[in-house]
């Protein structure tokens, strides 16, 4: 389905491919464990595997005679730069500033070195990091099941115990778990995937992780329908699918899998502002426009907490308001704010016509969707699948690239592009 631009390589070797494919298939990887670290360097930052294997990049760009690069990305982060750097005396510089300029980072990379792979080759490395990862978190919660008991035996607590490689939080393992089941569209292993992907997201009561592995379903879906629909029209097809979803819930119920799992998850999925994470959400969300009217200009990147609790007067143990574009309006004034949304729309107008069969759009957009309810923006993996898509864009995106020539560059670039 996401064959929107393909590209050949022209005096270039075939095993140079492989090995810009395989370079960035690491990339990719150790992005998906980026709680991995070599050491911390402040409360929030730290030196990773990721950040350090990103600069091997630097002479490969170094080298090329040109650079491309795109406009709104460049110009989004450099203001986030801009409005840091100059909130640095009254709120200091927060490590997310570094998550952004890391990410034009990846951007650069995947748009420059990554420029000769095919939206098939693109594919091929989200999927087989994301077989990677969900192997990884399966192996990691068995040999942390004592925390998935605890949770069992503790109905007020709202997750299981266990470490992530992702994020904070298994909200945020979660939900890229599900993102990742975008990229499976064709593969023979979907449905397994996606499967597994949906009975964790009940595991840890990931609400947002849900909603998203839902999504990702009916996405993967969508082309097979009219196969579907022609099964269903057959009796005995439509018996066989009563007996086999009957005796699954039949097996559900006599285990206690349904109780200890999907019931609980659904009881928060459902329980609106009554539930504590969300009540926090909302007690948080009410200071939010308070607090950019004070702070009109905003206050640098990662730091709507610390203003958040000079206006409102409260303690609040979050990392992050749970909304990116409110973290946007506040971290980088009304200006940051509006012209955050104002790239989120205008991408996916542009894109419009790619969102029901490009995987990487797919993503991106309920990525942006669920920035509604969680992350803080300046998320590694968002940027990769951003530089992953324009890398290989054809169509109206493509004006939004700008080409800077190097006039210390010595290798010519022999990538050129063909569309369908």
């Amino acid at each position: 389905m996401i064959r929107e631009g393909k590209t050949v390589f022209m005096g270039r070797p075939a095993e140079h491919k492989n090995t810009a494919k395989a370079m960035l298939f690491v990339l990719f990887l150790l992005s998906c464990f980026q709680n991995l670290k070599i050491v911390s360097i402040a409360t929030e930052a730290a030196l990773k595997p990721v950040h350090l294997y990103a600069l091997l990049f630097l002479p490969l760009l170094c080298v090329r005679k040109e650079w491309k690069l795109n406009v709104p990305v460049l110009v989004y982060v450099g203001y986030v730069a801009l409005v840091s750097l100059a909130n640095q005396g009254t709120f200091g510089l927060s490590s997310l500033l570094l998550n952004y300029l890391f990410g034009l980072l990846l951007v650069v990379v995947c748009m420059n070195y990554g420029s000769g792979l095919t939206g098939d080759d693109w594919i091929d490395i989200v999927r087989w990091c994301a077989e990677i990862l969900m192997a990884a978190v399966l192996v990691k919660n068995i040999v942390q099941f004592d925390g998935i008991l605890w949770y069992f035996d503790n109905p007020d607590k709202g997750h299981p115990a266990v470490s992530t490689f992702i994020g904070g939080s298994v909200n945020i393992e979660s939900s890229w778990l599900g993102l990742f089941a975008f990229f499976f569209v064709g593969s023979r292993w979907k449905w397994i995937y996606a499967g597994v992907n949906l009975f964790l997201a009940f595991l840890y009561a990931s609400r947002c992780g849900i909603l998203i592995a839902v999504l990702a379903i009916l996405w993967l879906l969508l082309p097979e329908l009219p196969k579907l629909w022609t099964l269903l029209q057959k009796r005995k097809i439509r018996l066989i699918l009563l007996a086999v979803a009957a005796a699954l819930a039949a097996a559900l119920y006599a285990t206690g899998v349904y109780d200890a799992v999907f019931k609980r998850a659904l009881v928060r999925f459902i329980a609106g502002p009554s539930d504590p994470g969300n009540a926090g959400r909302i007690r948080m969300w009410d200071y939010a426009f308070q607090t950019s009217r004070q702070y009109p200009l905003g206050c640098g990147a990662g730091n709507c907490m610390k203003a958040l609790m000079q206006v409102s007067g409260e303690f609040y143990g979050e990392a992050n308001i749970h909304n990116v574009y409110l973290q946007n309006l506040i971290d980088h004034g009304w200006l940051g704010g509006a012209a955050y949304l104002l790239l989120v729309v205008r991408f996916f107008w542009k894109e419009r016509r790619k969102l029901w069969s490009n995987a990487f759009v797919a993503a991106l957009f309920v990525y942006c969707g669920t920035s509604l309810l969680q992350f803080r923006g300046g998320d590694t993996l968002a940027f990769l699948l951003l530089g992953m898509h324009l890398a290989t864009v054809e169509g109206p995106l493509q004006k939004d690239t700008w080409t800077l020539r190097n006039p210390f560059g010595t290798r010519q670039n022999t990538e050129n592009r063909m569309g369908n």
